[in-house]
This record gives structure tokens, sequence and C-alpha cells, in this order.
């Protein structure tokens, strides 16, 4: 039996948006989505951004990582050199002035 061969499909970036494939239907919704496109897709440009993580310890509520603080994609955490943190309390990812990413 021969495989099924499926026409490849590329990510676009529209007006500071990752666009998915039409396989999703739509443009991507999770954190962890918007960070593996900004490792994998075309140049790196994690280490451009900044993320706003919840965090209820501080007096203002959140506290900003950037994205060359980042070690490691899991499939639930990200990992920085301080530990391993729940993609759940991403707030906002901002790269290159740009947000492409907020709840």
């Amino acid at each position: 039996m021969r495989p099924v061969l499926r026409p490849v499909v590329h990510w676009e970036v529209t007006s500071g948006r990752f666009e998915s494939p039409p396989r999703h239907g739509g443009p991507v919704t999770t954190a962890r989505e918007v960070l593996n496109e900004l490792r994998w897709r075309g140049a790196d440009r994690l280490p451009e951004a900044v993320i706003w993580y919840r965090d209820r310890a501080r007096p203002e509520g959140h506290r900003l990582i950037r994205g060359s603080e980042i070690v490691d994609l899991e499939r639930r955490y990200f990992s920085t050199a301080a530990g391993r943190l729940p993609y759940y309390k991403i707030e906002r990812v901002e790269c290159g002035g740009e947000v492409v990413f907020e709840r």
C-alpha cells in the first residue's frame, strides 16, 4: 500500500498573530503553540519574546520572563533556570513590540 501524500502547509504570520494550517481551522490559541512557533518556524524569535506570567506572590500580580531565559518547551510546562512553569499561567506574549498571544 502506498502512503498518502499530503501537501506541505506553511504557517503564516498576519498582523502579528500566527495563523494555523487549514486542518486546525483557525488562529493558534494556546501559549504553548505560540512559543513553539517563535522557536521553530523560520528564524528563532523566542529570545526576542517577553512573556507575562501570572504570579500571585508579586504585588503587581505578574512577572515578566524573557524568551532568552527559556531553556526547554515541554508538553505541559516550559523550563527556565529557576524551574518548570505551566503554560496556563501565561497571560500575554509579546515579540518585536507586537502582542502575539493574549488571554
